[in-house]
């Protein structure tokens, strides 16, 4: 890619929004947002779709395959999740995950899980 073109992408793409996008981007992902509990503590994640596959992705920093092997793994391959008010908790079933520390990205392939979910569409284009 010549730096013209990367300019041309960067400029489609605003590194910025109003109060009022930023706020409804928030609505809208209001319902993919989730926080992930584990034993020595809690993060973020968010659900997806990509070609169908439901997934679940987070940051490596928070959940990393030391915690996959001695936690998830262990506990029927599920992980445990709170949606939006924290109250309503929930084990999901994985399939399947993908860890990478040099993309600090935990994706985790989940079996199918509606309880007033959104998922947020993946390109597949990024594959």
């Amino acid at each position: 890619m010549t730096q013209i073109e990367k300019e041309k992408v960067l400029d489609s793409f605003p590194l910025y929004a109003t109060i009022s996008e930023t706020e409804l981007i928030l609505k809208q992902m209001k319902h993919s947002i989730c926080k992930i509990k584990f034993k020595y503590g809690y993060g973020t994640g968010f659900f997806c779709k990509l070609l169908n596959k439901k997934l679940l992705i987070t940051n490596n920093h928070i959940i990393n395959e030391k915690i996959i092997n001695e936690e998830i793994l262990k506990d029927n391959n599920s992980i445990k999740v709170s949606l939006n008010d924290d109250i309503n908790r929930f084990n999901i079933k994985i399939k399947n995950y993908y860890t990478s520390i040099e993309y600090d990205t935990t994706i985790f392939e989940i079996n199918d899980f509606d309880k007033n979910i959104i998922y947020l569409e993946l390109d597949d284009e990024i594959l």
